[in-house]
């Protein structure tokens, strides 16, 4: 079986990084010295291993844009970003209560390779 090579031609942004050191990257990557194309992937901390991802072309990247411009954002969860170069939004109108609640909850225990996604009405 022939090798399989990927060249990241330019790195475009971390979007988060688990408490191992691992990065969820958007990248422009060449696999099989192929077409560049848009790359979102975690990767190891030395960048020697890396997770299944998703590679999109110019135009699913533009549809997924289109996508996302229109996306509900209240829809999805969030969850704590650590150690990213995305700072945290606060919200000061927020209840003690639920910054009590959040304050509560271990993120820790919950493994950054699972992840559950539900979509409705999008």
């Amino acid at each position: 079986m022939p090798d399989i090579t990927c060249e990241v031609k330019r790195p475009v942004g971390t979007l988060s990084t688990s408490n191992s050191g691992w990065k969820k990257e958007l990248n422009l990557v060449s696999w099989n010295h192929g077409p560049v194309r848009a790359d979102i992937r975690e990767w190891s901390p030395d960048k020697k291993s890396m997770t299944k991802g998703v590679t999109l072309y110019k135009s699913e990247v533009t549809e997924l844009k289109r996508y996302l411009d229109i996306l509900d954002l209240s829809l999805i969860d969030d969850k704590p970003i650590s150690k990213s170069i995305i700072k945290p939004l606060t919200v000061s109108s927020a209840s003690d209560d639920l910054k009590n609640e959040e304050e509560q909850v271990n993120y820790e225990d919950v493994s950054s390779f699972q992840t559950i996604a539900v979509a409705e009405g999008i």
